[in-house]
Order: C-alpha cells, then structure tokens, then sequence
C-alpha cells in the first residue's frame, strides 16, 4: 500500500490536497502533519513512499525540513517535493532542489500535475529501492567470494608448507643416504682392501682388485658428487680412527686396537683435526665427531 505524507501549515489548503490524492490515488494512504516539526516525526516514524513538503511554515520552514529529512540515515531516500506559492522567486526553488528536494510543485497545481509527480517519485523510489536490493546482494556474493577465497588460499597454503616439508624431509634422507653409503664403504669395505693391497697378492690377484677398487668408485661417483660430508677427504684409516675417537677410545686403545703406534695414532689425530676444520681450536674431536652423526 502507497503511503504519502503531506506536510502543510495551512490546515485547510493540506485537507483539499489529503481528498485529491485520496481521489487520484484510491490505493494510497494519506498521513497529514501541519508543521514543519511534526512532518519530521511522521517521516521518521511512517516511512511514507513519498513526501509533499510546504516551502513556507513558520518554526522550521520547508528548506530546513528538506535538509534534516535528507541528512538522516533513515529518511534520506524518500522522494520529496516541494510546494511552492505562485511567484515564488527562482532562486527560492533553486535552493529548495540544493537541500534535496526532488521536484517542485507551484499552488495551485493541475491534479493531472500532482498525479504525474507522484508516479514519477515513486518509480525512483521503487528505482532505488531495487538498486539497494542489488548492491546488498552484489555485497553479499563479494563477501561470500571473498570468504571462500580465504579459504582457499589457506588450503593452498597449508598444502604448500606440506609439500615444502616432504621436500625438505625428501633431502635429508637422500642425504643421509648418501652419507651412510660413503661412510660404510669406507669403514666396512676400503679398511680391507688396503690390507689386502699390503698382502702378498699374485699379478692376477693384484688386478682384480685393481677391479674391484676402480668399480667401487664408480658406484660410489654418483653419491660423491652430490655430497658435501666432511668425510669425503678422509683415508681409510683415518675413518677407522675417527669411528674409535667417536666412541670415547683413548690413543693407546686406538693404538692397540688397531695394532699401529700411539705415534700413528696421533698424527692421525692431527690429519682428522686439519681436514674437519679444527686446527688451532679447542673443539673437542670426539664431540665434534658426534655432532657429525646427530
């Protein structure tokens, strides 16, 4: 249901208008207020679909009513117009549309006049209204976009920082592999194929293990060329006495052990610190070499 307030001080001129729209209009509902202050309340409180608004009402004239209606949130979108006397001056009309008069209407109007501007507001009116529908719907839709965006991105993210750690993790064990590898191949098998080397061996003999040292490092290349491990450098020996060192050996239990001097022993010792990087520093070797295995 239409609802049209009209705001005139001129208690009889606002009665004559309340009949024509009721005539023009049958569907609408008419709301009547014969103040300025009293047309504010019952657009506040009525919410009417469109507002015929008096330029000249003492206390607050239509200007001032004009502008409150438009500055407050909740009225600030009815249509207004504004009824203005015969002769008023341009410049008055002027002023009425700067406060946010819609469109102006000069007494006396022709009914067909009245109907016409009325219409016309309500079709902005509805115009609006449907715009606000829209933008709330298109608000709406961009916040469920975004929220779901959101969560997206944090899936993707969270997939991201797993694949990052199977990657990491992927490393680390190549790595490690390829340091169990070297290091048992050094500690398990070169030991003793020096100490073949150092035995009485045939020509034949001689030359398969010629073989079998020149197949051993051409498994082992692959590993050696991905490999940064401070015991690559290292001789046989030197790895057996690092092992012993690791495990809390003093250099006469290495020595005894291993059936060489504790003269041997030492400057193995010293060839360990020299190529692990702890020449002149108090670094304890074993300690060191067990930060090697962690």
């Amino acid at each position: 249901m239409t609802k049209i307030l009209a705001v005139d001080d001129d208690r009889t001129y606002l009665n004559s208008t309340s009949l024509l729209l009721k005539k023009l209009l049958p569907e609408c509902i008419v709301i009547t207020a014969q103040s300025g202050r009293d047309g504010l309340h019952k657009a506040r409180t009525g919410m009417p679909d469109t507002i015929l608004l008096d330029l000249n009402m003492p206390e607050l004239d239509g200007f001032e009513v004009c502008r409150k209606l438009k500055s407050d949130a909740v009225t600030r979108h009815i249509p207004v117009i504004m009824l203005t006397g015969a002769g008023t001056e341009v410049e008055s009309r002027v002023r009425g549309l700067e406060t946010g008069a819609d469109a102006y209407l000069t007494k006396p109007f022709h009914s067909d006049e009245l109907t016409a501007q009325i219409k016309a507001m309500l079709r902005i009116k509805d115009t609006v209204s449907q715009l606000k529908k829209y933008k709330h719907s298109l608000e709406r839709e961009l916040e469920e976009r975004k929220a779901e965006l959101e969560s997206k991105t944090q899936h993707l993210s969270e997939i991201d920082g797993a694949l990052k750690a199977l990657l990491r993790q992927r490393d680390e064990d190549k790595e490690n592999f390829q340091e169990d590898i070297l290091l048992n191949l050094k500690q398990l098998v070169l030991p003793y194929l020096e100490t073949l080397r150092q035995s009485r061996l045939g020509k034949d003999q001689a030359e398969l293990l010629g073989i079998l040292e020149s197949n051993l490092n051409d498994i082992a290349s692959p590993f050696v060329r991905n490999m940064s491990s401070s015991f690559l450098n290292l001789t046989p020996m030197e790895i057996r006495i690092a092992g012993l060192v690791k495990e809390g050996k003093t250099n006469k239990e290495i020595a005894e052990l291993l059936t060489v001097s504790v003269h041997t022993v030492i400057t193995h010792r010293r060839n360990l610190r020299n190529k692990l990087g702890l020449r002149n520093k108090k670094a304890n070797l074993s300690s060191y070499l067990l930060s090697l295995s962690e």
